[in-house]
């Protein structure tokens, strides 16, 4: 593909997740502004959705599922390919190291299909049609094993709720 098509599914209320909470400032407002305005498609969502899996931040699985469906929806309506699928948080700048970009985490030929790279803890890439297809099964990911904490890698010494991010990596890492 020659350009960059940028999706957005955007939760606007109070959250339930305690670490979800924090203020938009002012600057960040008007960041957000410029980026609605060069989107492909945008969707609001007013009313927290379940998490999953016994932690909050699982509730991001539902918002990716919903940002998948805007995806499907462009295709159909405008006939559209891509090779890769991007998936972070809006809240959060990538800032690679001096003289790559995310495309740096990307295979050559593109078109090469099952890949899956984890960029930092918020933000993974994948070829198109696996990376979509896994992206909307997210809520279906298996969870961990909250009664024996198992496997340990999903969890955090001292905190009791399993981490989302590894749940979410094992679901890709399973099934690519």
């Amino acid at each position: 593909a020659n350009g960059v098509d940028v999706y957005f599914h955007l939760f606007t209320a109070t959250e339930l997740s305690a670490r979800g909470q924090q203020s938009l400032t002012r600057a960040h407002s008007l960041e957000l502004r410029k980026a609605l305005a060069h989107a492909k498609a945008v969707r609001f969502q007013v009313t927290e959705n379940e998490a999953t899996c016994g932690q909050m931040s699982t509730g991001k699985f539902y918002k990716v599922e919903m940002c998948v469906k805007l995806i499907e929806t462009a295709m159909e309506n405008e006939d559209l390919e891509y090779d890769a699928l991007v998936v972070t948080r809006p809240d959060l700048e990538y800032r690679a190291p001096q003289g790559q970009t995310i495309w740096d985490f990307v295979p050559r030929h593109s078109r090469q299909i099952n890949w899956y790279r984890k960029v930092g803890d918020e933000m993974y890439a994948a070829d198109f049609k696996r990376g979509l297809a896994l992206s909307a099964t997210l809520t279906q990911a298996k969870c961990c094993d909250l009664d024996n904490r198992y496997p340990p890698q999903c969890f955090v010494k001292g905190h009791p709720a399993p981490r989302a991010n590894f749940i979410q990596q094992r679901h890709f890492q399973q099934h690519m």
